[in-house]
């Protein structure tokens, strides 16, 4: 039995398990791994669309997963894990999402989802001190 997106939509934007609230009703987030701007709306939210685009880190290793039509909860998903650059990590993404008509909106938000994840999985050298900074207090 399959069900409206948008019945889906109504029953669950206003409580659901992922939904995050901040400074009372007027900043809403969702915490859904398939939402790549974290903004509560039904374009973004994964749990409601039938299409969603999620990029996530899985062991060190950062992760596309596309929403599809037929097979179970479990079996929906498809996994690609991105290594070789980020440029064509990016391409990667754009190629599908956009280039084969998934949801060419969301292209944009999840390759700037997967940069910001890229920075932030990146293994910080020297203690997080930048290296001209280390010279000048070696000669002082």
């Amino acid at each position: 039995m399959s069900v409206s997106n948008d019945l889906v939509w109504e029953l669950t934007k206003k409580q659901n398990a992922f939904l995050v609230k901040r400074n009372g009703k007027r900043t809403v987030f969702s915490r859904h791994p398939q939402n790549v701007t974290n903004k509560h709306s039904y374009k973004t939210d994964g749990l409601s669309n039938s299409r969603a685009v999620g990029v996530t880190v899985v062991n060190k290793k950062i992760t596309l997963t596309l929403k599809k039509k037929n097979g179970a909860v479990a079996k929906t998903q498809l996994n690609r894990h991105m290594v070789n650059g980020a440029c064509r990590a990016a391409n990667v993404i754009r190629g599908a999402t956009q280039k084969s008509f998934y949801r060419a909106d969301l292209a944009d938000a999840a390759v700037a989802r997967y940069h910001a994840l890229k920075r932030s999985t990146k293994a910080i050298k020297n203690g997080g001190v930048n290296a001209k900074k280390d010279r000048r207090r070696a000669k002082n």
